[in-house]
């Protein structure tokens, strides 16, 4: 979950009727996560926004939503789990779930990049070739894509 501490708050109450909104925002750094670029269209109004996801449940609710369009989606990744000397943004082609092989009800999730390289979330960091009953959620295909 992402978190904005009070010193990073903004209150925005002449503008947006007293929602708060956030000018940096932190996750634990150990987490992936997700950038979405979205087209929307609310009452005939169309804009494109960023939105920061944190979990593929989360990230399959926006991508269900009728009210916008996924203009393209980037995994955000820790240097533990891109094997580099910092954080990672890469543009996402597939997700798909798998299990893990002793514990089948113990979900893991795999991410492939557009360069064909597959980040694995395993609690139990089991890679992607050992997990069971593997099989795609979504894929991303991008208008430039067509």
């Amino acid at each position: 979950m992402f978190v904005g501490s009070n010193y990073d708050k903004i209150n925005v109450d002449d503008i947006c009727d007293d929602e708060d909104y956030y000018t940096t925002v932190t996750q634990p750094g150990s987490k992936y996560f997700f950038i979405v670029v979205v087209d929307s269209h609310v009452n005939s109004d169309e804009s494109l926004n960023t939105v920061m996801v944190d979990t593929v449940p989360h990230l399959l609710v926006i991508m269900n939503a009728s009210y916008h369009s996924i203009r393209e989606v980037h995994l955000v990744t820790p240097a533990h789990m891109n094997h580099s000397a910092g954080i990672e943004m890469e543009r996402l082609s597939k997700i798909s779930i798998g299990y893990e092989p002793e514990k089948i009800e113990q979900e893991a999730y795999i991410f492939q990049v557009m360069r064909k390289k597959d980040y694995v979330d395993s609690t139990r960091g089991t890679p992607a070739i050992y997990l069971c009953n593997i099989s795609p959620i979504c894929s991303f295909k991008m208008a430039w894509d067509k």
